[in-house]
């Protein structure tokens, strides 16, 4: 394979890492759009109105709150499949573009959920994602002599 092909996979390979995420990532807000906001959201509410007021406030918070839920489980299991599909899939240096690509979609989805997410699932779905990532490794690459 001469040089300019070797340029040309690799500069695919680091365009499938950096375009993939975005297209998760905008694919799902297609999918699944923020909900509209309350209007008066940021307005100080009077005292006969505040109960309704904090209704709808609340409302809309538990709504972007399942949209960040689901992005999350999404982004784990797109993430995956990603690593999966650039270990097994497509050849060299395109497969490690998916590869990249999954990994930051999963790094996408850990960083939209943190913080509403118990520390033992962050431990044990990261512990998922690192065994599949040695183990695509190891089928991959085998064992070191």
């Amino acid at each position: 394979m001469n040089q300019l092909n070797i340029i040309r996979r690799v500069a695919l390979g680091l365009g499938i890492m950096v375009v993939l995420p975005f297209a998760f990532h905008w694919g799902f807000k297609v999918i699944y759009p923020l909900p509209n906001q309350p209007s008066d959201y940021h307005q100080k509410p009077k005292d006969k109105e505040r109960y309704k007021w904090q209704e709808r406030k609340n409302a809309w918070e538990q709504k972007v709150d399942d949209r960040e839920k689901t992005y999350f489980y999404s982004a784990l299991a797109a993430g995956m499949l990603m690593i999966l599909l650039g270990a097994f899939g497509p050849p060299a240096l395109i497969g490690e573009g998916f590869i990249l690509g999954g990994v930051f979609i999963l790094t996408m989805g850990y960083l939209i959920y943190w913080h509403k997410i118990s520390d033992l699932f962050i431990f044990i779905s990261l512990l998922a994602a690192l065994a599949l990532m040695v183990a695509v490794g190891y089928v991959l690459f085998g064992k070191k002599s």
